[in-house]
């Protein structure tokens, strides 16, 4: 281990042209060349873009604080550190591009401490994320998505993700989504506000894990999880005062609910449906929904069904069985 110095770096490139039969100076100057350097935004390289073109694979950026219009295209893995305090800004019009797209090149790209704003609207069929994911292995961490024309941060491709300490707030679709077979993202200590859709949705195959989360004030559910082959845990989240369901898990879909708290959702607090769907339910705690705290309809399997309390809902507590007519929601662009 050691870390790179230009310096050091330009005195062995020196040295190695005067004594270029040297094994010890060469071996020492192939070594110097794989330390991960770390590059200062705007100290050497005005911009971001520029900082990743020159970028070596595992390279540090630490971009300070400012604001940056720029679309960035990650396309080899790196960490990209903002600030941490809400002043590293990247902003763009939502027409123009998403704020970061991380390719499948970028495998292990950690990103943290940025805030990424779309300005103006976008209210075409095709919409821009926030953050796009495209790479295994990849890591976003203390970043606030906001006003993003499409979903705040999408997984697909196939891609993995961790997804951790992030507020994602006020975009024009998912906050997260999880999109495709293969996709897949672990959720923890996230906030998912007012988003006109969902606070995270699982789709079409898109699977994983939710915990330790608040989904707020969403236009459609907090959680959702839809489509043969999606399997989720969801586990210790606050799901409150959305405008459907604080969770729902339908199409065939595996899921382990435990330990949640879903309170004052416009439907119900907690809804299984459709055949296929297979399900264990929890320790949960529902209450103060305008419909049912826990409904399944008839068809799910239902493994464990433990310990969940339902109090205040309006309709019903706990609604097994319930052989109502489903509504569909069909899943809008995965970018």
């Amino acid at each position: 281990t050691g870390e790179y110095s230009p310096e050091a770096m330009s005195l062995l490139e020196e040295a190695r042209r005067l004594h270029p039969e040297s094994e010890q100076i060469v071996a020492l100057h192939q070594k110097m060349g794989n330390y991960t350097r770390a590059i200062k935004v705007p100290v050497d390289y005005p911009t971001i873009t520029k900082a990743i073109e020159e970028a070596r694979p595992r390279d540090v950026i630490r971009v300070a604080p400012g604001t940056y219009n720029e679309s960035l295209i990650i396309d080899k893995p790196i960490r990209l550190e903002g600030s941490a305090d809400g002043k590293t800004i990247i902003q763009l019009p939502a027409k123009e591009a998403a704020m970061i797209t991380i390719t499948a090149e970028a495998a292990g790209t950690r990103v943290s401490g940025f805030d990424l704003k779309h300005t103006g609207f976008d209210h075409g069929t095709d919409r821009y994320s926030g953050v796009t994911i495209q790479a295994n292995d990849v890591s976003i961490t203390s970043c606030n998505v906001e006003h993003s024309a499409g979903h705040g941060i999408a997984v697909i491709d196939g891609a993995k993700a961790k997804i951790t300490g992030c507020q994602i707030t006020l975009c024009g679709w998912d906050g997260i989504s999880v999109y495709g077979n293969n996709s897949q993202a672990d959720i923890t200590d996230v906030r998912c506000q007012g988003n006109l859709q969902n606070g995270v949705g699982f789709w079409l195959g898109g699977s994983g894990s939710v915990a330790g989360s608040r989904m707020l004030k969403n236009g459609l559910s907090g959680i959702v999880a839809m489509s043969k082959g999606t399997k989720v845990e969801i586990a210790s989240n606050t799901c409150s005062s959305n405008r459907e369901a604080g969770i729902l898990v339908s199409d065939a879909v595996t899921a382990s609910v435990t330990s949640n708290l879903c309170e004052k959702n416009l439907l119900s607090g907690i809804v299984a449906r459709s055949k296929g769907t297979s399900v264990d339910l929890v320790n949960n705690v529902t209450k103060g929904n305008h419909e049912a705290g826990i409904l399944t309809h008839l068809g799910v399997k239902i493994g464990k069904f433990e310990n969940n309390k339902s109090s205040g809902n309006v309709s019903q507590q706990i609604w097994r069985d319930a052989r109502l007519k489903e509504s569909k929601q069909v899943p809008l662009n995965k970018n």
